[in-house]
């Protein structure tokens, strides 16, 4: 049986609504962009994300990656028989901390 679960960060409106200059805004929106990229990468290094369904980052190159990420993801979860949905919870928090302190 496949299983899917979507992580997302927000509030994002919020956040992004208090830049006062555009360059605020791209970088508001830039920093988003690095805290999920990264989430998904401690994910993948934990075993947890089996595939990443969207978006769909195989076609991004590294310039256009922050302008193009949403601040959302839907994965696929890896052993889902082995794990309960609070493991998983608290395994997607875990990694979500860990990104936070680095």
């Amino acid at each position: 049986m496949n299983i899917y679960t979507l992580v997302t960060l927000g509030p994002v409106q919020a956040f992004i609504l208090q830049s006062r200059k555009t360059v605020d805004f791209n970088n508001r929106s830039s920093i988003i962009s690095d805290i999920l990229y990264s989430l998904i990468i401690n994910l993948k290094e934990r075993n947890l994300c089996k595939e990443l369904i969207l978006p769909n980052l195989s076609n991004i190159n590294s310039e256009d990656f922050n302008r193009k990420i949403p601040n959302y993801f839907v994965m696929e979860i890896n052993n889902y028989q082995r794990k309960t949905k609070c493991e998983i919870k608290e395994n997607i928090q875990q990694a979500y901390e860990e990104v936070l302190e680095n």
